[in-house]
């Protein structure tokens, strides 16, 4: 929630505006911010067409709730929201009433299917549910952008009444409307997929452009790197999806759009949360199979659901619904977990679960997403507010104009205000290369600021190893760098005279909490233990 001053500032600004047609504009954004505000974090899910947007966003919140499949499935955006209670709501273009569905609707009214077409001229659907994950913010899951459908999939589109385009339209309308991204990547197209987000996010520079602030990249499909290269075979999946974050976050031009790139198994993390008992039983089954059988078997994913292999314990048919299920990799891992002694459906998916980097993901998000909110949604207003102000024309009463003027400084107040949002607007203007400092004080104001992690040590440039430095090492490095900015205050680029009151700040804020820390501890700080 909002603080108590930041609505009460808001409040006094919308009264503060004229009762004039020029007042208009400003304040239907403003009730637009007050609402926001109240709201939780919007964060979108988009990538290219079955890049697997829905099979993520079923992982994320534990369960199978929208359709996924090979070929593009989604044809309607999604949005899902955490409540006690599951309900459907759809909202029509247009302005048209809303409407109440069961459940069971969804995946008529979202994805291309037999059962006949979804009704038109639908806006989006809003989805609630038990979850959890979901308290911090909400999740918007789009159809995508890409121009290459399969014949079936563009039949299903004309009968829907939707096209290409169309989809696109949506997809880009929901990031310029969302607060934050999570960039589903490809581990083939990484970049030419941040690319095609960048486009389209900033399209009418009605949304801030993708900086790490508000990107995250997630590296999906991972689980199809498995069994590794050619001659260099590995099971390790996970790191291999980390070797090819390493080198996407490697390249300068991914480094201004994402935070980080995160690769997860969310055909095997989906899967896991929907086993059945049957399913368990059948993977009792088949893990009785030698695991060099087994992986031979699976190399071919085709064959091992379709063929009657006398080597193998368990008819194509069960041996494909489990493929289905899990992923190639997904079976060969839930068979090695069961010999080693997973012996309930719940154990089993508690593995499947822990093995797929979704928590690690979970944490991510809501480490760097969660804990900004508010703060990523101040900077949305901020901007807002100045386009406003570059609008405003000559010709209006000057009078209604100062009125306005002066509601919109309110906003603009903040900025200086508030610690934390300045060393943020700092960190956007670096990102987008509006911020004139050498790359190496770039770096220390990403790391500060906890793009690298928020502990102390990390902000302080530790590396994270077993040996952590000590609290006196922590309050040392602290002053030094409280000292450097502080000399820094004066220097002659304008950039470094914005950066250096703000990192000062940080610096000491680091260092009142460590000092407090050996307080707390009882340290000697006379300075012997200094030394």
């Amino acid at each position: 929630m909002p603080s108590p001053r930041l609505t009460h500032t808001l409040e006094r600004a919308l009264r503060s505006l004229p009762d004039d047609p020029a007042a208009q504009p400003v304040r239907e954004s403003f009730r637009h911010a007050h609402e926001s505000l109240h709201a939780p974090l919007r964060v979108a899910v988009a990538g290219r067409v079955s890049s697997g947007k829905s099979t993520l966003v079923n992982a994320l919140i534990g369960g199978e709730l929208l359709a996924t499949g090979i070929n593009p499935v989604t044809f309607a955006v999604c949005v899902l929201r955490h409540a006690e209670t599951a309900s459907l709501t759809v909202r029509f273009t247009g302005g048209a009433a809303l409407e109440s569905r069961p459940l069971s609707d969804l995946r008529l009214l979202t994805a291309r299917g037999a059962g006949g077409a979804a009704p038109g001229g639908v806006d989006h659907v809003e989805i609630r549910g038990p979850f959890p994950y979901l308290d911090a913010f909400e999740l918007v899951d789009t159809p995508g952008f890409g121009s290459r459908y399969a014949t079936d999939t563009t039949a299903a589109m004309r009968a829907l009444g939707v096209t290409p385009e169309t989809l696109a339209g949506a997809t880009a309308s929901q990031l310029r409307r969302s607060d934050a991204v999570i960039a589903v990547l490809n581990t083939a197209m990484a970049g030419q997929d941040a690319d095609l987000l960048t486009r389209f996010r900033g399209a009418d520079g009605t949304a801030p452009s993708l900086t790490p602030v508000t990107a995250i990249g997630v590296l999906t499909k991972v689980e199809m790197l498995w069994p590794g290269e050619v001659g260099d075979p590995s099971d390790d999946v996970l790191a291999l999806g980390r070797d090819h974050a390493r080198r996407i976050m490697a390249e300068p031009r991914t480094r201004r759009l994402l935070h980080d790139v995160v690769p997860v198994c969310s055909k095997v993390s989906e899967g896991a949360a929907g086993l059945t008992e049957e399913e368990f039983a059948d993977l009792e089954i088949l893990s009785g199979a030698p695991e060099s059988r087994l992986r031979a078997r699976l190399d071919d994913r085709r064959g091992f659901a379709t063929r009657p292999y006398d080597d193998l314990p368990l008819p194509p048919e069960r041996r494909g619904a489990l493929v289905a299920r899990l992923s190639q990799y997904g079976v060969f891992l839930a068979s090695r977990l069961v010999r080693e002694g997973a012996d309930t459906p719940g154990e089993l998916a508690r593995a499947l679960e822990a093995a797929s980097g979704m928590e690690g993901l979970r944490r991510t998000l809501l480490s760097h997403f969660g804990e900004r909110g508010q703060l990523i949604k101040l900077g949305r207003i901020a901007d807002s507010a100045r386009e406003l102000r570059a609008r405003l024309t000559p010709a209006e009463d000057p009078r209604v104009r100062a009125r306005i003027e002066d509601a919109l400084r309110v906003v603009d107040a903040w900025e200086h205000d508030d610690p934390a949002f300045a060393e943020l607007r700092l960190l956007w203007q670096w990102y987008e290369r509006r911020l004139d400092i050498p790359d190496a004080d770039g770096e220390e104001l990403e790391r500060a600021a906890g793009e690298r992690g928020t502990s102390v040590a990390a902000r302080l440039g530790f590396p994270d190893t077993s040996a952590p430095p000590s609290l006196a090492q922590l309050e040392r490095t602290a002053l030094e760098r409280v000292a450097h900015w502080r000399r820094s205050l004066m220097a002659p680029g304008p950039g470094l005279r914005q950066v250096a009151p703000v990192l000062e700040r940080r610096y000491t804020a680091l260092y009142d909490r460590v000092r407090q820390a050996r307080i707390l501890l009882g340290e000697d700080l006379t300075g012997r233990d200094l030394a």
